[in-house]
């Protein structure tokens, strides 16, 4: 596999994640109402993904 190709599958996951949390980050900002707990998800979204992984981890 070639350099590229891999670092673009190694990095995939993290850009979403990325790209979700700052959605939900000016989301969050910007709309104001009944959708922030929403946007509160999406924006931390890397937080619960984080600690998925470590529980998922232990077992």
């Amino acid at each position: 596999m070639s350099r590229p190709k891999r670092l673009r599958k190694t990095l995939k996951i993290p850009a979403i994640f990325f790209a979700l949390s700052l959605a939900g980050l000016i989301w969050a900002l910007l709309v104001d109402g009944s959708s922030d707990g929403l946007a509160a998800l999406a924006a931390g979204s890397p937080l619960m993904a984080l600690l998925w992984a470590l529980l998922y981890r232990r077992q």
